[in-house]
């Protein structure tokens, strides 16, 4: 019986003190960098390729001046990961994230100490509803 305890203590410590390593740094992502991220082209490039795939009619908005702020992290491979859209109006995140989503044109990743990084970056949107 002291055998089975001991056992069960042993193998419980394991798995209670066993911690998830991963070799792969990508999961970690950067909010400060040495290089920022740049879309090829430049900022005003993308968001003229923003402009120009919105919808407005996918957009169901009370009158007024509507915010959005979009988050989303660029990869170190340059592409665009996961996005997270918040703002008054549910339908125009929905339409941001949408828009964001089909850009398929890759970054200049971040860097960090030499290394390629993954980062935020940010997108305000304000749109006035007459």
């Amino acid at each position: 019986m002291k055998k089975i305890f001991i056992l069960i203590f042993l193998l419980s410590s394991l798995f209670y003190f066993s911690q998830q390593s991963s070799d792969n740094e990508t999961e970690n992502i950067v909010e400060t960098a040495d290089k920022l991220p740049v879309f090829e082209g430049g900022i005003n490039v993308f968001r003229k390729i923003v402009a120009e795939r919105f919808n407005i009619k996918n957009v169901d908005c009370s009158k007024g001046i509507h915010k959005s702020i979009t988050k989303f992290v660029i990869e170190r491979d340059g592409t665009i990961g996961p996005i997270t859209v918040k703002g008054d109006c549910k339908s125009l995140n929905d339409e941001v994230e949408r828009v964001i989503r089909t850009v398929e044109t890759k970054w200049q990743p971040a860097v960090y100490k030499g290394i390629l990084v993954r980062s935020y970056f940010s997108l305000p949107l304000n749109i006035n509803f007459n």
